[in-house]
């Protein structure tokens, strides 16, 4: 996989910790839990600054392609709605914060796969 297999990214209801949401659809059969979507600050240029403010890692879960995924910023019980006739499958899932997340006047979002990354665990210095 060479680049993450969402589309029709978008985030609904910015600013709005109630009712804000981020919305993608799927494109290939995968896990999201090998994603995790963060948002980042501004430097004082106004552009994108290498601090991630909210990190958000998606648990174990297998989604088709197709289907539906929003991560709600207020709590709740993550979910499945089953395909209707109108739309297709949507899976909930809740960060469970109680501020909002999106600022209104736009945020970047970046997803991440994390089975791309390298991790190191670093102890204390010691001599």
């Amino acid at each position: 996989m060479s680049s993450i297999p969402f589309n029709q990214i978008c985030v609904k209801n910015s600013g709005n910790k109630d009712s804000e949401y981020v919305f993608f659809q799927v494109t290939e059969n995968c896990d999201l839990g090998h994603f995790i979507i963060a948002d980042n600050t501004f430097d004082l240029q106004g552009l994108l600054s290498n601090k991630l403010r909210h990190v958000y890692a998606f648990p174990r879960h297998v989604v088709k392609k197709g289907e539906y995924v929003m991560l709600h910023t207020h709590e709740g019980r993550n979910d499945i709605i089953p395909a209707s006739a109108l739309s297709g499958t949507v899976h909930n899932f809740y960060w469970n914060l109680k501020e909002h997340v999106w600022n209104k006047t736009g945020d970047s979002a970046h997803f991440l796969d994390i089975r791309a990354s390298l991790s190191h665990k670093v102890g204390p210095h010691t001599e």
